[in-house]
C-alpha cells in the first residue's frame, strides 16, 4: 500500500536551468570560445543556439507554470551584462528584467544565480579565478546587477558549485581555462570563497528589499570502497573535508581552512549566508589503491541497492539524507538547488525523483529546515563538455525545430508539485 509523504506548507517546487546551457548564441563568454577548439566537447558539438531560451523563455515558463511549479532557478549571464570590463549593457539588463517579470506574472518565485561556470572573455583573459582581482571584478558585477534587479529578486545565489567548477577548470582541464595545476585550483577556489562573501555583503548593502542570499554548493558523499580499510576511511574523510566541509566552515565561522589558506580569518565571510543551497547527485567510493595510482579520485562500480549507474557515476538517492543531516548543525534554511538524473529511461527518472524526495522528507521529519526542491533540469540542454547527449530534462527539446515535449516524468513531478506530497 502506498504511503503519502506531505511536505511543509509553502514549500517551493521548481526546476532549474543555467544561462549558457539553454540561452544560446553568446559569443562574449569564455565557454563559447572554448567550444570552438577541437576536441573540447563530446562528439564535436557546440552550444550554438542551445535551446534558444533567450528568446523562448516565455514558452518555457508557461510550461513550468502548467506543471504547477511555484519557483524557478535560472542564471544571469555575466558576459552579456558586462561584455567589456566596467562597461554594462543596458539592453541585456532590460532583457533579464523581462525574464523576471515573466516569472513574477506567473506567480513563480525566481531564484537567481549570478555565476554558473561561465565568465566574460575579458575576465578569463586576465587569469580568471586564479587572478586575485577576480574577487573585486565579481563584486563590481554583483553590485550593478543588484542595483538593477533588486525590486524583482528575493532569492540570490552567488556562485554555483565552486568546488566542481574549479576541479574541472584547474585539475581535469575540461572547462576553460583547461589547466592541470593543483596550486592554481587551490588559489581559484579560495578566490571563489572570498567572492561569495564579498557578494553577500554587497547584495545586502545595495538591496532595499531584505534579500535572502546563499550559494549552490554541490555536496558529494564520499564513502570508503572497503569499510574495513582504515586508509579508505581516512581518505574518504579527507576528500569530504576538502570538497564539502571546508567551504561550509568558511561561511559559518569565517575561516578559510588549509589547503585553501593557512586557516586565515575573514570577518566578512562569517555568517555570509541566509540559506544553504545544495546540489546533490551522487556518491563517490574511495579506493586507496586507485587514488594513489591515478592521483585523483575515481568512481568504482559496485552492485548495490537503490542506486543508478551512469557512466560509472553513482547517482545515489539515499545520500541526500546524509547530505541534509550534516547541515542541521548550521541552523539555516536549506534549498535543494539541483537534483536530477541523466537518462532516457523515464521510469528510472521517476524512481530517482521519488527516492530522493522520500529521503528529503525523512530529513525534514528529523528537524532539517528544508524549504524547497529544484529538479535539474526543466529542459534537456547543453551539458558542458558532454554536449547535448545527457538528458536531464523533464521536457525534451528538438534542437532542429526547438519544439518542446513533456516527458512522463514531467507529469509525475506535476502531481508532486500540485499535491505538495510524494507517494512512496
Amino acid at each position: 500500500m502506498q504511503k503519502e509523504l506531505r511536505f511543509p506548507k509553502g514549500f517551493y517546487w521548481g526546476s532549474a536551468t543555467s544561462a549558457h546551457q539553454v540561452e544560446g548564441n553568446n559569443t562574449k563568454s569564455d565557454w563559447w570560445d572554448w567550444e570552438q577548439l577541437p576536441g573540447k566537447i563530446k562528439n564535436g558539438e557546440k552550444s550554438g543556439s542551445a535551446c534558444d531560451s533567450y528568446s523562448r523563455f516565455e514558452e518555457d515558463f508557461k510550461i513550468a507554470k502548467s506543471l504547477k511549479q511555484n519557483a524557478h532557478r535560472f542564471s544571469i549571464e555575466w558576459s552579456r551584462i558586462e561584455p567589456k570590463q566596467g562597461k554594462f549593457d543596458n539592453k541585456e539588463i532590460r532583457h533579464y528584467k523581462k525574464v523576471l517579470e515573466s516569472l513574477l506574472d506567473k506567480k513563480i518565485t525566481p531564484f537567481v544565480t549570478l555565476h554558473h561556470f561561465t565568465n566574460p572573455l575579458w575576465f578569463s583573459r586576465q587569469g580568471g579565478w586564479a587572478n586575485k582581482r577576480s574577487v573585486d571584478h565579481f563584486e563590481s558585477f554583483v553590485g550593478k546587477i543588484t542595483q538593477e534587479l533588486d525590486p524583482y529578486v528575493k532569492y540570490w545565489i552567488t556562485i554555483n558549485e565552486p568546488c566542481v567548477g574549479t576541479f574541472w577548470e584547474y585539475i581535469e582541464g575540461k572547462y576553460p581555462p583547461g589547466k592541470h595545476n593543483p596550486l592554481l585550483a587551490l588559489t581559484a577556489l579560495r578566490h571563489k570563497i572570498l567572492a561569495h562573501g564579498k557578494a553577500y555583503r554587497k547584495i545586502h548593502s545595495v538591496s532595499a528589499h531584505n534579500p535572502h542570499v546563499g550559494f549552490a554548493k554541490q555536496v558529494v558523499i564520499f564513502s570508503p570502497a572497503n569499510h574495513k580499510s582504515l586508509l579508505d576511511r581516512k581518505l574518504a574523510n579527507i576528500f569530504d573535508f576538502i570538497f564539502n566541509e571546508a567551504y561550509l566552515k568558511a561561511m559559518d565561522v569565517g575561516i578559510v581552512s588549509f589547503p585553501f589558506s593557512l586557516n586565515k580569518r575573514y570577518e566578512y565571510l562569517r555568517g555570509a549566508w541566509d540559506f544553504i543551497g545544495i546540489n546533490y547527485y551522487q556518491r563517490v567510493l574511495i579506493d586507496a589503491k586507485m587514488v594513489w595510482k591515478d592521483f585523483i579520485m575515481r568512481n568504482i562500480t559496485i552492485k548495490g541497492k537503490e542506486r543508478f549507474e551512469v557512466e560509472g557515476a553513482q547517482f545515489y538517492p539515499p545520500g541526500i539524507y546524509d547530505a541534509m543531516i550534516r547541515l542541521k548543525k548550521y541552523n539555516k534554511p536549506v534549498y535543494i538547488t539541483e537534483n536530477g538524473l541523466p537518462t532516457n529511461n523515464e521510469e528510472d527518472r521517476i524512481k530517482f525523483l521519488k527516492d530522493n524526495l522520500k529521503n528529503l522528507h525523512k530529513a525534514i521529519s528529523q528537524g532539517v529546515d528544508i524549504r524547497g526542491y529544484f529538479y535539474w533540469s526543466l529542459i534537456d540542454n547543453f551539458e558542458w563538455f558532454l554536449g547535448f547527449e545527457p538528458k536531464f530534462g523533464l521536457v525534451s527539446v528538438d534542437l532542429k525545430t526547438q519544439k518542446r515535449a513533456l516527458k512522463k516524468s514531467a507529469y509525475a513531478y506535476k502531481k508532486i508539485c500540485q499535491t505538495n506530497s510524494v507517494q512512496t
